[in-house]
């Protein structure tokens, strides 16, 4: 699985506390049409091609959501989370970001 942080990235004041992490392997729920759903709230953001990244992983489309990763990390490129998103990704992948 991956580790991915998608929401508020402005105003930490918005934050919650952190929650356990509840890998699929575990929980047996994999969300792909939630993620594909949140991908169509704001079409081109950083946030939903995120989303869709998680959706194409999810389904074994490794290529599909690394092309996903960085095209979030392109349409917000100071968005630290997608940037942080892509490296988990990648290092997962045992690739680096170049």
């Amino acid at each position: 699985g991956v580790l991915v942080q998608g929401g508020i990235t402005s105003d930490a004041r918005k934050l919650l506390p952190p929650v356990a992490h509840e890998p699929s392997s575990e929980t047996g729920i994999k969300n792909v049409a939630g993620s594909i759903a949140m991908a169509r709230l704001e079409p081109g953001s950083a946030q939903a091609w995120t989303a869709l990244a998680i959706a194409c992983q999810r389904a074994g489309r490794s290529d599909e959501a690394e092309a996903a990763f960085r095209a979030a990390v392109r349409a917000s490129p100071d968005d630290l989370a997608a940037r942080r998103n892509l490296g988990l990704f990648l290092d997962l992948r045992g690739r680096d970001g170049r």
